[in-house]
């Protein structure tokens, strides 16, 4: 009995990692839609749109890399799992850049 609950654990897992990755990307990408696109917004709120965006990017990958040595890390299951979390990274890497040219911009 254990053992099925391992691999409903596991699975259930997987299926928060999946569903965390597709909500922080949906809404990453809404995000810089809006900020690319709608003139006026002020620093502030772009700064806003962008710690929530990096902090939902953020909670997929401490799902995904979770007991990281086990295989059933959803980091771990090739291909998709490693593919999400790079698309992830680079997504949270555009936001870190984007709150240094926020914060460093000459005003």
């Amino acid at each position: 009995m254990s053992n099925d609950d391992e691999i409903e654990k596991s699975r259930l897992r997987r299926q928060i990692y999946w569903a965390m990755s597709g909500t922080a990307t949906l809404i990453f990408s809404a995000f810089v839609y809006l900020m690319m696109m709608v003139p006026g917004i002020p620093a502030s709120q772009k700064l806003y749109m962008l710690f929530i965006a990096a902090v939902l990017l953020v909670l997929p990958l401490l799902v995904a890399a979770w007991k990281f040595s086990s295989t059933d890390a959803p980091l771990m299951s090739w291909p998709f799992g490693p593919l999400v979390s790079v698309v992830l990274l680079i997504e949270l890497a555009w936001c870190l850049a984007g709150f240094v040219e926020i914060l460093t911009h000459r005003r």
